[in-house]
């Protein structure tokens, strides 16, 4: 029951840019002393996990607040059908939210990195994933695909690294982009999806405003440019990092379906895609660091 209505399937958005932000780190500060550098691992991912985990909640939560999930039409059914209460969900969000801070905490005094700029990363990540779809409701003004390609992104990657490394460095935006714009198709296919319910819902979305055909130049865009991103590194350091490409077929196979409109189960798959291309992203990097 909690499960659902968490989305747990989801958490790799947000653990992945975390794993891929350590090990950028371990490559230019090394893995020791080991135990301190897996204990700020441990204790990023639970921390991370756990502001994505609230976030997952507020969606939810206001999703079914201004009626945009209703008994009828919704993927998330923890409020509609009664699975939980509103109150419920509202109280499991600020448990979450103080597991984090806690997290942010333990995590804060292990790390080299100045508290002012861990806070203000931190800060960052847990008040994007309420603005989502609360207080001023980003989702709901077409600006929520800004929000994710952030958040999912530069600020989990480059909070990550510069918790093991205590220095910020400018690549980390670079190796988060493919991730990120990942994670933003499977919203985008999401929003495209759900135009006709979203738009009698009152709300505004990317998609909405760029109606049925730019959304599928956007979404060729998220989908295809995290493989034209990898030309970047896998040149400076080492071909390895054209891993990802295995993926490829896939990728083109979800633009077909995409293309004709058959979007109904098509989240899932891009999901599974960016799974794969992610995993196999990080492990390129590890093995073109372990082989120059």
């Amino acid at each position: 029951m909690y499960l659902k209505a968490l989305r747990a399937w989801s958490l790799t958005a947000s653990g992945l840019p975390v794993m891929l932000g350590n090990v950028l780190a371990f490559r230019d500060v090394g893995f020791e002393p080991l135990g301190t550098r897996l204990l700020i691992l441990v204790l990023t991912l639970i921390c991370v996990s756990f502001v994505h985990m609230a976030g997952n909640l507020i969606n939810t939560y206001y999703d079914y607040k201004y009626g945009v999930d209703h008994p009828k039409q919704a993927d998330d059914r923890t409020l509609v059908d009664h699975v939980l209460q509103p109150s419920e969900v509202s109280n499991l969000c600020l448990v979450f939210y103080s597991i984090s801070l806690i997290s942010f905490l333990a995590v804060a005094l292990c790390s080299e990195l100045r508290l002012e700029y861990s806070a203000f990363l931190f800060f960052v990540g847990l008040s994007g994933s309420f603005l989502y779809t609360g207080g001023m409701g980003f989702k709901y003004y077409a600006l929520g695909d800004i929000l994710v390609l952030a958040l999912f992104g530069p600020v989990a990657v480059t909070f990550s690294y510069m918790l093991q490394t205590g220095t910020f460095a400018i690549k980390t935006i670079l190796f988060a982009a493919p991730l990120a714009f990942g994670t933003d198709a499977i919203l985008h296919c999401n929003n495209t999806r759900d135009i006709e319910t979203d738009r009698r819902a009152g709300i505004r979305t990317i998609a909405i405003v760029l109606g049925k055909e730019w959304s599928y130049v956007l979404f060729c865009f998220l989908l295809f440019t995290p493989y034209l991103i990898l030309s970047y590194p896998a040149c400076k350091i080492s071909l390895l990092i054209f891993l990802p490409y295995i993926t490829i077929n896939e990728a083109f196979a979800i633009e077909l379906k995409f293309r004709h409109q058959q979007l109904e189960k098509l989240p899932e798959r891009i999901k599974f895609l960016t799974l794969n291309f992610g995993l196999l992203y990080i492990l390129s990097i590890l093995l073109s660091f372990w082989m120059i």
